[in-house]
């Protein structure tokens, strides 16, 4: 924010004759006025908080307590929404996450020699990683060249493990979570036309509507009313999956192992 208002002061100020020790002056005392201003400011993303608490707790080692509700990032993950249903407060941590990858960012290295020695050993890991990546991606190869594509070839940004035999019903729904999370990351990566959007803004909706419901209706209700209506519900769910299919052919594969996965689940 301070790079910014300095680089725009700087375009004001193009061809005014200006001592560089003035400038610099002038410039450090104003730009301290605007460094105070946002660090006493509410943030309405942080729930009012204001940047210099948030600091100051930080530096105290105090937890920030919010609600789960929260502390939802994306209103669209079905793994958020199972989140902010969790009784009891939830905990804000600060990350470097959304920082530039530069050394004059870093939070915990002291020296450029540490940052330049991490990134390394990052760098490393990183090239072992894709080595065995590819060597995994050459072993299935044979499968699927008779047509033949495996679960984990299928999903890349998700794990579950919804066909452990002894895995508790919440944690075969969480299952059911992860990959939708996935598959609706997938479609918010297409097409980006108005009629597109709105088609795939509808399509996320019904997928997480549909979802709700299987949760609602597992973790909530009667034994015997789950019974009852879990295949109506499962029903609607695989047919918005089939509308994904026939919006998103690309997305085929996901949306019938999705529906496999489900099946599994009535099964138990």
């Amino acid at each position: 924010m301070l790079l910014g208002e300095s680089w725009q002061r700087l375009d004001e100020l193009r061809g005014a004759p200006l001592a560089i020790g003035d400038y610099i002056a002038s410039e450090v005392s104003r730009l301290e006025v605007i460094r105070d201003q946002w660090l006493e400011a509410p943030a309405p993303e942080h729930q009012g908080r204001t940047p210099q608490s948030i600091i100051n707790r930080e530096r105290t080692r105090l937890p920030e307590a919010m609600s789960a509700h929260d502390a939802v990032i994306d209103a669209d993950c079905p793994c958020c929404q199972m989140m902010a249903e969790l009784p009891g407060p939830m905990f804000w941590h600060l990350d470097g996450s959304g920082m530039d990858d530069e050394f004059a960012f870093d939070l915990y290295r002291r020296t450029r020699e540490e940052w330049e020695e991490e990134r390394s050993q990052w760098e490393e890991r990183n090239r072992r990683f894709d080595a065995q990546w590819a060597e995994r991606q050459r072993l299935v190869a044979p499968d699927s060249a008779f047509g033949v594509e495996s679960e984990e070839s299928i999903w890349t940004s998700s794990f579950c493990a919804e066909d452990a035999a002894d895995a508790p019903l919440g944690v075969r729904l969480f299952g059911v979570g992860v990959r939708l999370a996935e598959l609706i990351g997938d479609l918010r990566g297409g097409d980006n036309s108005s009629d597109s959007v709105s088609e795939t803004r509808s399509l996320i909706a019904q997928l997480n509507r549909h979802f709700g419901n299987l949760r609602e209706l597992l973790e909530r209700s009667e034994p015997s009313l789950a019974e009852a209506l879990v295949h109506p519900v499962t029903e609607r769910f695989a047919e918005s999956l089939a509308a994904v299919m026939l919006a998103r052919p690309d997305l085929s594969a996901k949306c019938n192992s999705l529906s496999g996965q489900l099946a599994r689940l009535l099964v138990r």
